[in-house]
């Protein structure tokens, strides 16, 4: 029997946070940007604020 969607996350065998993209030029671009923003919140973030953030 073929297992549910429902059944498939409760025994862990889909992972909701994945994601599955073509790597092209334009996605390593916004991943780019995306991890050199973060690194700039996190530079203006309090411990307090990295802390409630993680």
């Amino acid at each position: 029997m073929k297992n549910s969607i429902l059944e498939d996350l409760w025994y862990g065998n889909i992972n909701p946070h994945e994601q599955s993209f073509e790597k092209s030029n334009a996605i390593k671009e916004l991943l780019k940007l995306i991890d050199r923003n973060r690194n700039q919140l996190n530079t203006t973030m309090t411990e307090e604020q990295r802390e409630y953030a993680a």
